[in-house]
């Protein structure tokens, strides 16, 4: 029974006259019988009928010698030259075709002959010879001529070999090329014994190449990091997952460059923070001051450091105490309480000293939205008159502020003075009508939230239950609470 799926023979030459490529690529997966081929080859002889069954990889070889023997065009040759069932005697008069691409084709089938291939090991086309070296097909005798070529582009493509001849892998390490070398040593088949020689090798070239690989063999790693050069040493040290006694180690004596690499590693051992806290060098200390896994210990150490960016870096750091906080927030440096004030979440403590600071500091926690209205009550009153809106909005948010003077902020020419005092609970009703009228829709919307809560908040209280409440009142206020209804019994 006829496949469903095989075309007619007539459909399938109408689709070939009418686009050949197109038909080519429809029928590049579709299995055609080869009396199909047969029949179509009987055709009378046409370029398209030739370069598509030189194209499909069902096509008998017979039918391959036939269209060969009729001098195709160059599109037809190239697909002789790529099909693997072409005939060596065809690929051999193909191997000296006039035209690069159609040599360069058969150099590159998966097919080819030996003897073709010692045809074309010669070709004085680069692309040639290059196509030839990637091939997998070639015998392994081949490897070694091709690892001499005179370009640098044929004996690297020969990396592409998935069996590469250990001879011949030593040779292209050898090679007087730098840009020959650095390929094979970064994408060559290189096993442990060779990664290790190149690391000990104190070649800062083929160091650095060896690095540039994906992966790199414990041992040659290890050797890397004790490199001569400082570059392989870092970049050793990078991509090596090294233990608490060699942090300790290079922490100890390692060069300056590694011991920066080591304060910036995440979650170092307090033993070793202490170690790097103490150390001479202010790339270290400060390197260390923004690690954010900084432990108790080195940043109390840091704090006393001798340099103001180290302890500036270790204010902002959100690793730091609240105890060592405090004691920054006691320096005579001016800009540490302003760092202070910027961070995340500051402890009531570390709030309440900086609130006593003086105005600049009470600027910063102002802009920053520190939570520090507690703090600034005894001052509310005072800082409402204050020149500064920022701090004239601290003010505003207390809930200690009289009532005169939350009528006065509520009439402030700044815009966010007049929110502030909309958003505070106890702002006078009256206040909070005039806001709602305010010129500032931010300012009315916050003024009309805060009214609709205080509504919510008395409904809620009227309809709270008390204990006079009898069994229809207590059903009702239930409903009006959203509870599920319930009757006394």
């Amino acid at each position: 029974m006829a496949d469903p799926t095989t075309p007619e023979k007539a459909d399938l030459v109408a689709a070939i006259q009418s686009d050949c490529a197109e038909a080519i690529l429809a029928h590049r997966r579709v299995r055609l019988p080869s009396q199909l081929l047969r029949d179509l080859a009987a055709e009378a002889p046409s370029p398209e009928l030739d370069r598509f069954l030189a194209s499909h990889r069902d096509t008998p070889s017979r039918v391959l010698v036939e269209i060969a023997e009729r001098s195709p065009s160059t599109v037809t040759r190239l697909a002789l030259a790529r099909h693997v069932r072409t005939p060596a005697q065809q690929l051999h008069e193909l191997a000296e075709d006039g035209e690069t691409d159609v040599r360069q084709s058969v150099a590159a089938n998966s097919a080819v002959p030996p003897r073709v291939a010692t045809q074309l090991i010669g070709d004085p086309a680069v692309v040639v010879r290059r196509a030839l070296a990637a091939n997998n097909a070639i015998p392994s005798r081949f490897q070694m001529t091709l690892a001499e070529d005179v370009s640098p582009l044929v004996r690297t493509q020969l990396l592409k070999q998935r069996r590469l001849e250990s001879e011949v892998l030593t040779k292209l390490l050898n090679d007087p090329d730098p840009l020959v070398r650095a390929r094979v040593i970064i994408s060559g088949p290189l096993d442990e014994r060779r990664q290790l020689r190149l690391a000990d090798g104190e070649d800062p070239f083929e160091q650095h190449c060896l690095l540039g690989r994906r992966t790199v063999e414990r041992p040659a790693l290890e050797s890397l990091a004790f490199s001569q050069h400082a570059g392989v040493q870092l970049k050793a040290l990078e991509r090596h997952e090294l233990s608490t006694d060699e942090l300790l180690g290079w922490a100890r004596t390692g060069p300056l460059p590694v011991r920066c690499l080591v304060a910036a590693t995440a979650d170092l051992p307090p033993e070793i923070q202490d170690v790097l806290a103490n150390d001479a060098e202010h790339d270290v200390l400060l390197t260390l001051a923004v690690n954010h896994t900084l432990a108790p210990g080195a940043a109390a150490t840091l704090a006393g450091s001798s340099y103001p960016d180290v302890i500036h870096a270790v204010a902002a750091n959100p690793a730091v105490p609240e105890a060592v906080l405090l004691c920054l927030c006691a320096t005579e440096d001016e800009l540490i309480p302003r760092i202070i004030a910027g961070r995340p979440e500051l402890p009531a403590a570390v709030v309440e000293r900086l609130t006593e600071l003086g105005d600049g500091v009470l600027y910063h926690l102002g802009h920053h939205q520190a939570p520090c209205q507690r703090a600034i009550e005894g001052q509310a009153e005072t800082l409402s008159w204050h020149v500064l809106p920022t701090l004239r909005v601290l003010a505003a948010r207390a809930d200690t502020l009289p009532e005169d003077a939350m009528a006065r902020l509520s009439r402030d020419p700044a815009p966010l003075v007049r929110q502030a005092v909309a958003g505070n609970q106890n702002v006078p009703a009256t206040c909070l009508d005039a806001l709602i009228q305010d010129d500032a829709e931010w300012v009315a919307n916050v003024a009309t939230a805060e009214r609709q809560r205080r509504r919510e908040q008395a409904v809620d209280e009227d309809i709270a239950p008390t204990g006079g409440d009898g069994p229809l009142t207590r059903f009702v206020k239930r409903i009006l609470r959203g509870a599920p209804p319930q009757v006394d019994r």
